[in-house]
């Protein structure tokens, strides 16, 4: 994809234009699941009342009930939620690479642990959900022009504009938001390769002035890229596969030029999640929250009412005399609307059944929460007597297969994206140990295997099959073997070395606690040696038995021949 300064701009203005409608709805969303995340639409003074159309907190709750459980068991703080490993088996087997994996994966945990990461995601994992769209950029920091660790960004979706390829994957995004002057500087006034020229002058009237800057990346076509990138080589930044420009829209849009920074990254910086895909958008995604916004709605209305009417049973208006000439009626809360006759003096009883909303209201809850995925990630009311293992695993697994259409989408979109990215970054500034030697000459190429609690879940689903057959094994050997069921000729049909691998790679087994294959091969050989040492031995004291009856009563020659036959018997 080519681009320049002017295109780049008419893409902004274009894609940005059509967000309006996606800003009203997603506005709305915010409103009522996560008044933080507003400002879709106008500018928010800081400070601003921000919850004023809430009768109701069931959408925040269910909201931050649903962001914490996908937190919590898809990239857990408390745990490796991801490991590196080969996609060969010759270079899975190496003792060297298996040790090079491992210490790669901990320093890798360890830099995203000591970044930002923790925070910013759990704004994503609000967004995602409540918008059915999450957006987060991973990009470098520096310090004195080294690297100083990983920077990551939950991008708000007011800023966000982007476009799909023609395989439905987003490829290029565009991010529109303020900078002050000042920011402007500390970003691109000690970058030589920045513009100058575009950088504004720091205001010293009004410091606060922002302007507004774009930051696109595209990928670049293939006759743009030295093909030395692909490999983590230094190579012009104009030659990377994925191209960035930084661009003072407030500048461009008054008729000059603002182009702050041309660049490139080895891959792109920040994804775009969608919970599932809108065919009417360039990139925007739906959710649960979309889905449960019609009943928070309703919700919250009920509830408006039902609080003027609590206000009017608690302090009812009444009803009183003047001149013996009705008045205007009023049947606000504590109001007074004027009778003919004192008699009349008297509460105005509105006369709502407060059961009926009471009712009510639970179903709008327990709808919401059920779109939400709240009933199966919680634990149910009255219900916090200790579980099993076995117990809370259904539990994990049912909550992964409702779920499965989010948490498909997260992997494929975010957590590939983020472990590929980190894994880059690290390598290119040498955070990483060094390759071993013997996988050099390999064509080599790493896989990702996830650990988190629900991918765990998903990977062990399949084990209930294989508890199944290994059952039904066990049940027809003694069947058909009663006297031995291990010598029954069934088992020669099972591969047992084959299930142990199955069960390491479901169960992400450490490797210190599997023998290398090496090594098994090893303790196999010696028991083998030392059950033939020990064959061997026991038919020579069996020769000695009976060369010493045979001598005895049949001869010499009959007792060497007995001799000569067991020796040849051993050979073979």
């Amino acid at each position: 994809m080519k681009m320049d300064h002017d295109i780049a701009v008419s893409y902004y203005k274009l894609l940005d234009a059509g967000q309006s409608n996606w800003d009203n709805k997603d506005e709305d969303i915010a409103r009522y699941m996560c008044p933080e995340r507003s400002g879709f639409v106008g500018e928010k003074a800081e400070g601003e009342q921000k919850t004023q159309y809430l009768f109701d907190s069931i959408g925040m709750t269910s909201l931050d009930d649903l962001s914490n459980y996908l937190g919590s068991v898809v990239t857990p703080s408390g745990m490796d939620w991801f490991a590196l490993r080969f996609k060969s088996k010759d270079a899975s087997n190496s003792n060297a690479g298996k040790k090079w994996l491992q210490e790669s994966t901990r320093l890798m945990h360890t830099e995203i642990h000591e970044s930002n990461f923790l925070a910013e995601v759990q704004e994503f994992y609000k967004d995602y959900p409540a918008f059915g769209t999450g957006s987060m950029q991973c990009l470098e920091k520096k310090k004195y022009g080294e690297y100083d660790g990983l920077a990551f960004k939950t991008i708000h979706l007011r800023e966000l504009s982007a476009l799909e390829n023609e395989n439905t994957d987003v490829d290029m995004t565009i991010r529109g938001f303020d900078m002050t002057a000042k920011q402007i500087q500390q970003k691109f006034a000690h970058d030589p390769k920045a513009n100058k020229s575009a950088i504004p002058l720091e205001d010293a009237d009004n410091p606060t002035q922002k302007y507004r800057v774009i930051h696109i990346v595209w990928p670049r076509d293939k006759g743009d890229i030295d093909e030395k990138a692909f490999g983590y080589e230094d190579v012009p930044a104009d030659k990377l596969p994925w191209g960035s420009m930084w661009i003072n829209y407030t500048m461009s849009n008054s008729g000059g030029t603002g182009t702050l920074k041309e660049s490139g990254y080895y891959e792109p910086p920040r994804t775009v999640v969608r919970w599932g895909r809108n065919t009417d958008s360039t990139f925007r995604g739906y959710g649960p929250g979309q889905k449960a916004m019609p009943d928070i709605k309703t919700l919250n209305e009920a509830k408006r009412l039902e609080m003027n009417a609590w206000e009017k049973t608690i302090d009812p208006p009444m009803k009183t005399t003047r001149n013996n000439i009705l008045g205007d009626m009023n049947i606000a809360a504590g109001k007074l609307t004027e009778m003919e006759d004192i008699n009349d003096l008297q509460p105005m009883i509105n006369g709502t059944d407060f059961r009926l909303t009471m009712v009510k209201s639970d179903e709008l809850k327990a709808s919401i929460r059920e779109t939400m995925y709240v009933d199966i990630i919680r634990e149910p009311l009255g219900d916090s007597g200790q579980k099993t293992a076995y117990e809370i695993a259904k539990r994990m697994e049912r909550a992964s297969r409702l779920l499965g259409q989010g948490t498909a989408r997260l992997r494929s979109e975010f957590l590939d994206w983020l472990v590929k990215r980190v894994f880059s970054i690290m390598w290119r500034n040498d955070r990483l140990p060094e390759f071993p030697e013997e996988l050099v000459e390999m064509e080599v190429e790493l896989d990702i295997r996830y650990v988190s609690p629900l991918a765990i879940s998903q990977a062990t689903a399949g084990l209930e099959s294989m508890d199944a057959f290994f059952g039904r094994m066990q049940g027809a050997a003694m069947a058909m073997s009663p006297q031995d069921p291990s010598q029954w000729e069934g088992w020669d049909w099972v591969n047992t070395e084959g299930f142990v691998k199955e069960l390491e790679d479901r169960q992400n087994i450490p490797a210190s606690m599997i023998h290398p294959k090496d090594a098994v091969e090893a303790k196999r050989q010696a028991q083998a040696d030392a059950a033939a040492q020990a064959t061997a031995m026991g038919r020579a004291e069996q020769a000695s038995n009976i060369v010493k009856n045979v001598g005895a009563g049949a001869g010499e020659d009959a007792a060497k021949q007995t001799v000569a036959d067991i020796r040849s018997a051993n050979a073979q």
